[in-house]
């Protein structure tokens, strides 16, 4: 069984040690300078005015001017340390998440709606290192001042120390109480965060819908109930933070105050303690207080932070698919094989799209798949580019089980054109550079011109260099799979898969690009889905899908003869005098 992952914190500081040791040194010798401040009022009360000892009230006075100095720039010098480190820890996560995610099947990743992953890279690893270097890196300087406080006043006078933690362990216990209560507001808080970056996602991807059927003020009314949704929340784990963290703590400190400086009095009375000792008491019991109230606090913190620690744990336990197996194949060369025996596979656990399924494509074979919508045409790309894998049976390349053959060798050999490809906010050239970095001009500008794209690119402002926007949305429907097309055809595939290739193109822009694809067809092995018959119609062979299974398989020519599922479909297309023409 494979052992689950689990975030360490103090993994992730030990990772950073050499950096963070620094801040560490820091906060130590600030903790140390304001232990000493309170030692020196005492020696400058009890000893340099009252025996007028003057070089000694000018070095107290110098320590109790320059201490407070010296901790704003240790101060400010700590605060662009963590700033620093605090950046490379949102760095680290963000790239452990990115690497999972590359790893993630289809099948996890339709799990997830639209901004939830996004906000897990983006917003989670931000208030887990966030809470790494302010909260957990302050408590050690809490500690260390807490212990040497706790030394400081103990030594001073032993009495007076009992008195001003009498009320300590009512506060622990009220802390332990309001735990549950923010770990529960933190858990909600958490879920309202991933709705609204959920909702986002799908809002700026689905504007045009919105406001095609004019629903803009739906959704301004949806986005601001979110809104109010995070902002009640956010105000109730404040309300249970202000009580525990300033309200209790505060008339803690007041009360303590005044019975330290009332039993304080009582004791000078009685030449138990000198008034120098209850000023320095007057200001280490605050110091004190102030260190027990920020560690209480990072007690809470860490509930609320908790859920997104967990959101970061589940997404780094996904299962991992889209790795090679162990022992995998390499393929020197890619003939072109393709052989699906008896597959079976559904997207959805009660439903099968494809049952059974078997044939054989032989290199170089040009393979036309068509058939109604939702029969399962597009998932045979799908399963040869293994973004999903068979429930039954087993898909071999070039005689090959193709889950044995390694990522690499079979994305770098087989290219798809999807029907609706992603494309990058950046330039036409970066796009087709993605697949092909390494391709000279010449490749490019032939690409170029086998889809078409040569009219399109001298109507661009910067021709090549144009940058399309995101997932393109500067360009038109078939200037998008144009684009696509020669992306696809830069890698120089063995295999080339195209889905609904020229759905968005017009009749002669069509007829133009299939005279030059039926060129880089030969050679390759080309699998066509298609719902313009005409795409197809020159095919070796063309395989009629319908309702996951393989109804017919032939020739343009010999389907139409079998007066079928095809003959009908080629009939609704192109009309009975087209069709008398192609059976002539």
């Amino acid at each position: 069984m494979e052992q689950k992952v689990k975030l360490n914190l103090f993994r992730i500081i030990w990772d950073h040690k050499n950096v963070l040791m620094i801040g560490l040194l820091i906060m130590l010798i600030s903790t140390a300078l304001n232990l000493i401040n309170p030692w020196i009022m005492k020696l400058m009360i009890d000893d340099a005015i009252p025996k007028a000892k003057v070089e000694l009230l000018v070095y107290c006075i110098v320590g109790v001017v320059g201490i407070p100095v010296i901790n704003v720039f240790l101060s400010s010098y700590q605060s662009l340390y963590q700033s620093d480190v605090n950046a490379k820890i949102i760095a680290d996560l963000r790239n452990q998440l990115v690497v999972k995610l590359t790893k993630l099947s289809q099948k996890t990743m339709v799990q997830f709606r639209q901004g939830d992953i996004s906000g897990r890279i983006i917003r989670t690893c931000s208030e887990i290192a966030f809470f790494i270097t302010g909260s957990l890196m302050s408590s050690f300087s809490n500690i260390l001042r807490l212990v040497g406080i706790f030394f400081m006043i103990f030594y001073l006078n032993f009495q007076l120390s009992i008195i001003s933690l009498m009320l300590v362990p009512i506060i622990l216990y009220l802390s332990r109480i309001w735990k549950k209560k923010i770990r529960e507001a933190s858990e909600k808080i958490c879920d309202s965060r991933k709705r609204y970056d959920e909702y986002i996602a799908e809002l700026v991807t689905g504007i045009k819908t919105v406001q095609m059927f004019h629903k803009e003020e739906d959704e301004i009314k949806q986005a601001k109930n979110l809104n109010a949704e995070y902002r009640d929340l956010r105000r109730v784990i404040q309300r249970q933070q202000m009580l525990i963290g300033n309200i209790i703590w505060s008339i803690y400190d007041s009360i303590s105050i005044g019975v330290l400086y009332a039993f304080g009095a009582w004791m000078i009375f009685r030449g138990q303690l000198t008034t120098g000792e209850l000023i320095a008491f007057t200001i280490y019991v605050p110091q004190l207080y102030s260190s027990m109230s920020a560690i209480v606090n990072l007690y809470l913190r860490k509930n609320e932070v908790k859920p997104e620690i967990e959101r970061y744990d589940e997404m780094m336990n996904l299962p991992e698919e889209n790795i090679d197996q162990d022992h995998a194949v390499s393929l020197q060369e890619v003939k072109g094989k393709i052989e699906f025996k008896q597959v079976s596979f559904g997207y959805q656990e009660d439903h099968e799209n494809l049952k059974q399924v078997s044939f054989t494509i032989h290199p170089g074979e040009f393979i036309g798949i068509v058939g109604p919508t939702g029969g399962g045409k597009s998932t045979i790309l799908d399963l040869i580019m293994r973004f999903y894998h068979p429930r039954e049976g087993e898909i071999l390349l070039d005689d090959v089980p193709i889950q044995q053959v390694k990522l690499e060798d079979l994305r770098s050999e087989v290219s798809l054109v999807s029907q609706d490809p992603f494309l990058w906010n950046r330039s036409i050239k970066e796009n087709l550079l993605y697949v092909a970095p390494m391709c000279t001009e010449q490749e490019i500008d032939e690409s170029i011109q086998i889809a078409q794209m040569e009219n399109m690119i001298r109507k661009m402002p910067d021709g090549l260099d144009t940058i399309i926007g995101d997932r393109g949305v500067r360009l038109s429907g078939g200037e998008k799979q144009r684009l696509a097309i020669a992306r696809a055809l830069l890698r120089k595939p063995s295999i080339l898969l195209l889905d609904e290739p020229t759905s968005a193109l017009d009749a002669k822009t069509e007829s133009l690009l299939q005279k030059y694809l039926e060129k880089v067809y030969k050679g390759k092995t080309v699998i066509v889905v298609a719902h313009r018959l005409a795409t197809i119609r020159q095919a070796d062979r063309i395989l009629v899908v319908a309702d996951g299974m393989i109804q017919e398989m032939g020739s343009h020519q010999e389907l139409l003869e079998q007066r079928g599922m095809y003959y009908e479909l080629y009939k609704e297309q192109m009309g009975a005098l087209e069709l008398e023409k192609s059976s002539i």
